[in-house]
């Protein structure tokens, strides 16, 4: 059984960098913003931040963004760029 596979399984964490490059985070059914944990102001994390990381799609069907303290996987379905390229 590989990640995929698990995904199906269980309900997967949804994933969402929007229009002005923020990042959200489905939680308990609602996208809320995601806080910067580095910042004590209560700044959004967002592509403007030099250790937000590209998406990058893997095989199989994985999408994965590297942030400043943990890196998010999430199933390609799960996850939108809403940023203009």
């Amino acid at each position: 059984m590989n990640i995929t596979d698990l995904w199906k399984e269980a309900e997967a964490m949804k994933v969402k960098i929007d229009s002005y490059g923020y990042l959200h985070i489905e939680r308990a059914g609602r996208m809320e913003g995601a806080l910067c944990p580095l910042h004590l102001g209560g700044v959004q994390c967002g592509h403007w931040c030099v250790m937000f990381g590209e998406p990058v799609l893997y095989y199989g069907g994985t999408t994965g963004i590297d942030l400043c303290r943990k890196s998010l996987l999430v199933p390609t379905a799960d996850f939108t760029d809403e940023r203009h390229k």
